[in-house]
């Protein structure tokens, strides 16, 4: 899992305390975006091929290791990206995670918390669960629908209302819509 970044180390960033989630762990919209409202949504492509990876990105570190920077999303990657290999648990915590790797290269990209464990669910989180390692990716901010400026969490629409996500999901949606 993933913590903010403390606002000394850039504009775009916040530290947080307690035990505040997006709604995915119980906490409503209005506290999930009253903390992160703020940050700038980046639009993260390949660093190896330029593939379209996400346009959902949040600039984040990882929690174990305060010096790797990530951008995380709170939804899959679906166009851009696949799961590879075996999931597995790290030295840090027992989080299970998988592997991502660009559809294009085949380079691995970042990876998917498959289960958190209780530790990184305790811990100041934005709940997000697909993360991007920041040297395997190009992140450019996210303009507003007007082009005039960037994009903030507090204004880009829920995953499955968003328009400019990924086509895939837009159908799956529907899909289970009809369900």
């Amino acid at each position: 899992m993933v913590r903010q970044r403390s606002a000394s180390m850039d504009s775009d960033s916040e530290s947080i305390s307690g035990d505040e989630d997006n709604s995915q762990y119980g906490q409503g919209d209005y506290e999930y975006r009253s903390v992160f409202g703020h940050k700038i949504v980046h639009e993260l492509s390949c660093h190896y091929c330029t593939r379209e990876l996400s346009r959902r990105g949040m600039r984040a570190l990882l929690l174990a290791d305060t010096d790797v920077e990530l951008f995380s999303t709170d939804g899959p990657p679906l166009h851009g990206c696949a799961l590879i290999g075996e999931s597995y648990s790290t030295r840090q915590c027992q989080c299970v995670i998988s592997d991502v790797a660009c559809l294009g290269c085949g380079n691995i990209v970042g990876y998917h918390v498959v289960q958190p464990c209780c530790s990184c669910l305790k811990a100041c989180n934005n709940g997000h669960l697909w993360m991007f390692h920041g040297h395997a990716v190009q992140a450019q901010e996210r303009a507003n629908n007007r082009n005039t400026k960037h994009l903030t969490w507090s204004h880009l629409p829920c995953v499955h209302e968003d328009k400019l996500h990924d086509p895939q999901v837009e159908f799956l949606n529907a899909v289970q819509c009809s369900r």
